[in-house]
């Protein structure tokens, strides 16, 4: 599974997901300070599922009606350690009863909500 990693992720989440064997792009390490139309824009040209934790996202693909990408898991773990992220994420990456392309996921402690996402 390919990633973007949005600037709000935690660098400890990135390196638990490559340490996994997941290829992850950050954007704090390839384009800083990009608006979130032009993540989406990355995530979606590169078929990767955008990793968030900025609740902007839905509102650009489900209200505003932009392009979304693969997929996208909105990480919403309140004031959980970089660490407990971290795992949370990668348990949801790594579950193999859960697909994650063609929804947006939101990952909360103890449990994960999904929706389809609109037709590219």
């Amino acid at each position: 599974m390919r990633l973007l990693a949005d600037e709000n992720v935690p660098a400890v989440v990135v390196e638990a997901l490559r340490q996994s064997g997941l290829d992850v792009v950050h954007i704090t390490e390839t384009a800083p300070g990009i608006l979130d139309p032009q993540v989406l824009q990355q995530a979606g040209a590169e078929a990767r599922l955008l990793i968030t934790a900025d609740r902007d996202f839905g509102t650009l693909i489900f209200g505003e009606w932009q392009d979304a990408p693969a997929g996208v898991l909105y990480v919403r773990m309140g004031t959980a350690s970089p660490q407990a992220v971290a795992d949370a994420v990668l348990d949801v990456v790594q579950s193999p009863e859960r697909e994650l392309m063609g929804y947006f996921s939101t990952v909360q402690p103890g449990r994960v909500r999904q929706r389809p996402l609109p037709p590219r």
